[in-house]
C-alpha cells in the first residue's frame, strides 16, 4: 500500500473517531487562521504602500523635485493598483515640470491620458492642456495645437476649456495664421465671456484689427522739401505715432525723397461707464477695447459727447495741493493725458489719463476722468488726434467688432467664404 493510501486510511479512521461538532469547530479554525493570515499580509502590503507614498509627498511637497521623481516612479512601478497612483503620476508629471524636463512631463502625461481617458474626464482635459504646454516647450507646435484644441472642446473645466482655445489662437497668430487666428479669439469671446481669458483674447483681437488696419487703409507719400511728421500726420489726418508705426520708424527724422506708408484712419472713442470699458471706434465698429476706471460716486464722470481738446505726454497734475511734477509719486494722471470738453463742461479738468493705481482699473473712483493702465493710454494716445469725438454713456449699445478677415464662422461652426467687407469709400 503506498503513502497516499495510507495517509487516506489514517484521515478516515481519524474522522470516525471524532463528532460531527469537533470537525466543523476544526475546519472553522482552520478558515479563521487563513483570513487572519492573509489580513496580515494585506495589512503589511498598504502599510508599506502608505509609508512609500507618504515618501513621495514628503520630498514633493518640499519641492525637492529630484528626489520626488526618483520615489514617484518607484512608487508608480511598485504599486500600479493603488488608489494613489493617479496622484503619484500628476505629481511626478508636476515635478518634472519644475525641473523643466519637458520631454519625460510629456510622457508622464499622455501616460495619464491612456489610462483614464474616459474613466475622469476632469483628469484627462488638464492632462490635454498640460502636454500641450509641453510640446510648445519642446518647439512641437503641430502636437500643441492638437493638445489644445482636445483640451478645448466641451469638458468639465470651463476656465481650461477657454485657456485651451486662446492658446489656439495665441499659435495660430505665432504661425502668422492671422486669420484663423482672429477667428479664435473671436471664439473665446462669445463661449466664454466671463472668463479672464475673454479679455486676454479681446485685448489681442484689437492687436490684430490695429495691425491690419492701419496696414490695409494707407496712402503713399513722398516726402518734399520743408516737410516733417507733423505736417503730414496734420495734411493726412493722422497721427505722428501712427506714421512711426506704419513705417517702422525708430525717430522723428525723414529725409527728402523718403516714401512713407501714411495711415488714412479717423479713430473716435466710445465710453461705457457700466461696462467699465474704452472702445477705440472706426466707422462704427470696435476696433479694441480698454478696460477703465471711472468717477466716484460723489464725482461721476458725465455722459455725452466731447471732443479731445489737447495732449499731452507725462503730464503736470494740478492737485488741490499745487502743481505735481510728473516724474512725482503722488502724481494720478500716470504717463499721458487727454483733455475732453463739451458746452456743459467747459473749465472742468476732464481728461482721459493714466494712472500710478492699476489696481483701480475696473472701479469707480476717479475725480469724473476715466482712468486707464499707463500701456492703454500710450497706445491710445498714440491713434488718437486733437478734435476726435469721445462719447460716454453709462450704458452702450453692443457695436458689431471690426471685420477684416475673408472668412466667418456662421452660427453652426461652419466656415463660410465672405467677400471683405469694405469700411470706407476712401482709395487706399
Amino acid at each position: 500500500m503506498n503513502s497516499f493510501t495510507d495517509l487516506r486510511e489514517k484521515c478516515i479512521l481519524y474522522l470516525k473517531d471524532k463528532s460531527i461538532h469537533q470537525i466543523i469547530l476544526a475546519f472553522t479554525i482552520g478558515v479563521a487562521l487563513f483570513e487572519l493570515g492573509a489580513i496580515i499580509l494585506i495589512n503589511r502590503f498598504n502599510n508599506n504602500e502608505s509609508k512609500a507614498y507618504a515618501l513621495c509627498e514628503k520630498n514633493f511637497n518640499n519641492q525637492q523635485y529630484a528626489t520626488a521623481v526618483k520615489y514617484l516612479k518607484g512608487f508608480v512601478k511598485k504599486f500600479p493598483e493603488s488608489e494613489k497612483v493617479m496622484d503619484a503620476m500628476y505629481s511626478l508629471a508636476i515635478s518634472h515640470q519644475n525641473r523643466e524636463d519637458f520631454s519625460a512631463e510629456s510622457k508622464v502625461w499622455q501616460q495619464i491620458i491612456k489610462y483614464n481617458n474616459p474613466i475622469d474626464p476632469k483628469l484627462v482635459q488638464e492632462a490635454y492642456y498640460r502636454l500641450g504646454i509641453c510640446q510648445e516647450k519642446l518647439g512641437n507646435i503641430n502636437f500643441a495645437l492638437k493638445s489644445y484644441e482636445t483640451a478645448s472642446k466641451d469638458g468639465p473645466n470651463i476656465s481650461i476649456m477657454s485657456n485651451a482655445l486662446l492658446n489656439v489662437g495665441r499659435l495660430y497668430e505665432k504661425q502668422n495664421l492671422d486669420s484663423k487666428a482672429t477667428l479664435v479669439y473671436r471664439l473665446v469671446m462669445q463661449k466664454f465671456p466671463k472668463e479672464k481669458s475673454a479679455q486676454e483674447a479681446a485685448n489681442k483681437l484689437g492687436n490684430l484689427n490695429l495691425k491690419h488696419l492701419l496696414s490695409e487703409y494707407q496712402t503713399a507719400y513722398r516726402v518734399k522739401k520743408g516737410d516733417n511728421l507733423t505736417s503730414i500726420a496734420k495734411r493726412f489726418d493722422t497721427t505722428i505715432a501712427a506714421i512711426m508705426k506704419a513705417n517702422e520708424l525708430s525717430d522723428t527724422s525723414i529725409k527728402i525723397g523718403m516714401k512713407l506708408k501714411v495711415p488714412k484712419v479717423r479713430f473716435s472713442i466710445d465710453v461705457g461707464i457700466e461696462d467699465k470699458l474704452v472702445y477705440l471706434i472706426y466707422n462704427g465698429y470696435i476696433v479694441k477695447q480698454y478696460r477703465i476706471a471711472t468717477g466716484a460716486l460723489d464725482t461721476p464722470t458725465p455722459t455725452g459727447d466731447f471732443s479731445i481738446i489737447n495732449k499731452e505726454k507725462n503730464p503736470v497734475w494740478y492737485s488741490p495741493d499745487g502743481p505735481i511734477p510728473p516724474d512725482d509719486p503722488r502724481n494720478q494722471l500716470g504717463t499721458r493725458w487727454m483733455g475732453i470738453e463739451n458746452e456743459e463742461t467747459r473749465k472742468r479738468g476732464l481728461g482721459i489719463h493714466g494712472t500710478i493705481a492699476p489696481e483701480t482699473i475696473g472701479q469707480d473712483v476717479s475725480d469724473g476722468c476715466i482712468r486707464l493702465r499707463n500701456e492703454d493710454v500710450e497706445e491710445l494716445f498714440d491713434l488718437i488726434s486733437i478734435g476726435n469725438t469721445v462719447r460716454i454713456a453709462a450704458r452702450l449699445e453692443p457695436s458689431p467688432w471690426y471685420s477684416w478677415v475673408d472668412e466667418i464662422e456662421n452660427e453652426d461652426n461652419n466656415t463660410i467664404s465672405k467677400n471683405r467687407q469694405r469700411l470706407t469709400s476712401q482709395k487706399h
